[in-house]
């Protein structure tokens, strides 16, 4: 019977303009000592942001397990604009 194993970027928040950033991602549910190492394919985190404001998702794809059910959980990219950035640091 294979192991849950959960994978997870980080929530991520950027201005209008700003570059994607690098993402992270975390699992939990690995046992006996193994770590990401032990995963088959290549990690694939991919965002459809269109550079305006708004949420858009980010998805976790592409690893391959014998040992675990991998269950991903997708993230929203915030991209806020400047102004409200502004405001909100102030206040």
């Amino acid at each position: 019977m294979k192991k849950d194993l959960f994978i997870k970027v980080s929530n991520y928040q950027i201005t209008y303009l700003d570059s994607l950033p690098n993402f992270y991602v975390t699992y939990d549910g690995f046992v006996n000592g193994e770590n990401e190492n032990s995963l088959g394919g290549s990690l694939v985190i991919k965002t459809d942001t269109t550079g305006n404001v708004g949420k858009y998702p980010i998805t976790i794809s592409g690893l391959t397990s014998d040992n675990y059910e991998l269950i991903y959980l997708h993230i929203l990219l915030h991209q806020q604009n400047f102004l409200s950035l502004y405001i909100f640091l102030l206040s």
